[in-house]
């Protein structure tokens, strides 16, 4: 029974695998090259990967890996001055620089009227929704729930 081949498949006869053995030979040449020297000597298309293929199903060694060394054309350099950075105040967490005090009771403030300078930690989950408001300093919660969504108040014993 006669094996079919799809249209443009590379048939691997005798003379085309020794052609392939012999090229792969020259270290100088790329699977590029010797994909673009193959279909050139037989006059239809053989890719980089079907060459890579049958030379590994061969055993053939394989090629060294490509070294980039950057592009070889010359380009205008231009001067640019060094950027200074800029010098930033160190920032202490903000429950380290406000007191950690628990808030009072009446502070409590209904949705509308939370700001972004007030605690947004609830409390309750029933109408009417209240929250701390206790001042923030422009954070979301103040230092004293800033500690317990951290874990440090748990940890030092204190509950809120």
């Amino acid at each position: 029974m006669k094996h079919h081949h799809a249209p443009g498949e590379i048939i691997w006869d005798a003379y085309r695998v020794a052609r392939l053995r012999a090229l792969h030979a020259k270290k100088h040449l790329s699977f590029d090259a010797i994909a673009a020297q193959l279909s050139a000597e037989w006059g239809m298309e053989v890719s980089k990967n079907s060459c890579i293929g049958k030379a590994r199903r061969m055993g053939l060694p394989k090629r060294p890996p490509k070294v980039f060394r950057g592009d070889k054309r010359k380009r205008a350099v231009t001067l640019v001055a060094p950027v200074v950075p800029e010098a930033v105040p160190c920032v202490l967490p903000r429950w380290k620089v406000m007191t950690p005090e628990r808030p009072a009771p009446g502070e409590r403030i209904t949705l509308l009227q939370l700001t972004d300078n007030k605690c947004h930690w609830p409390h309750g989950d029933r109408t009417p929704y209240l929250f701390c408001g206790a001042p923030t300093a422009g954070k979301v919660y103040c230092a004293y729930h800033t500690g317990i969504s951290c874990g440090r108040m748990v940890r030092e014993g204190v509950r809120a």
